[in-house]
């Protein structure tokens, strides 16, 4: 959530919170399905877009 919320790169968060490139990869790829089944979806500014139902 860090990382779509700040724009962070992978490599402040892994030194933010003392992880390795995979866990920041891994923990981002298992969260967007999650946000996305909720109706999350990100517009190319980067500013969050509620879903249309």
């Amino acid at each position: 959530m860090v990382h779509l919320r700040t724009d962070l790169t992978h490599e402040a968060l892994c030194v933010v919170y003392g992880v390795g490139s995979s866990s920041i990869d891994r923990a981002i790829n298992e969260i967007r399905p999650l946000l996305t089944a909720r109706g999350s979806r990100r517009h190319p500014s980067g500013h969050p877009v509620q879903a249309e139902h």
